[in-house]
């Protein structure tokens, strides 16, 4: 299933958004990703979003619009839309992009990250840069631009859609995806995350059809 599927069909009921079901239990990142941070992220923060986006289209030539058409007709026009639709999109992708059950890149995959960055410990650290460089609240995207990946960074629930670009993963740097299970050690979420969450098997489904 394409990303735009993904983002546009799958969490939309009716003129509603919907929250999307996680692809796995809440305890099933762990120790990496716990239990707790799962039901603050995903029940609070990500069910908020959903909930505000609604109610604030709700009657408005927004109704209509598929996610990713509302985020791109909003993005200079209406602040308030555009944070809740960006952060529920943002979110969409970031919940695919992580797996219980990691597995290395397939050779197919590991071929373009080697042609992208030269090789996949390059890969992992020029994500780990970026995320850390990243000041404040954010997402690092793993886009495909011009045929070759990058990492990209957004501040807040900003995001490459729009752009000329396909994105292929997500991660939040925002301190309540780490904060209850890292303290303030961003890094060692990151490089955790890069280690032992990323769902290889997601990005090339979404490289493949880029």
């Amino acid at each position: 299933m394409k990303l735009d599927q993904v983002a546009d069909d799958i969490n939309v009921k009716g003129n509603k958004f919907v929250l999307i079901d996680l692809p796995y239990g809440r305890t099933a990142l762990e120790p990496y990703m716990s239990r707790d941070t799962l039901d603050l992220h995903y029940g609070k923060h990500h069910a908020g979003y959903v909930d505000k986006l609604n109610d604030l289209i709700k009657g408005t030539e927004y109704e209509s619009m598929s996610l990713k058409e509302l985020i791109v007709a909003s993005r200079d026009t209406d602040d308030a839309v555009f944070n809740n639709a960006g952060q529920n999109y943002n979110h969409i992708i970031f919940w695919q992009s992580m797996t219980p059950k990691y597995e290395d890149p397939s050779e197919k995959l590991l071929s373009k990250i080697d042609d992208s960055f030269g090789s996949i410990d390059e890969f992992k650290s020029k994500f780990v840069d970026a995320g850390i460089k990243r000041f404040g609240s954010g997402w690092v995207f793993l886009v495909v631009e011009n045929s070759k990946m990058a990492w990209k960074t957004t501040p807040n629930g900003d995001n490459p859609v729009g752009d000329d670009v396909e994105v292929l993963a997500a991660c939040d740097v925002w301190e309540h995806s780490y904060y209850l299970d890292y303290k303030n050690d961003r890094k060692k979420y990151l490089e955790t995350w890069i280690d032992k969450l990323i769902n290889y098997k997601f990005i090339e489904s979404r490289f493949l059809e880029s």
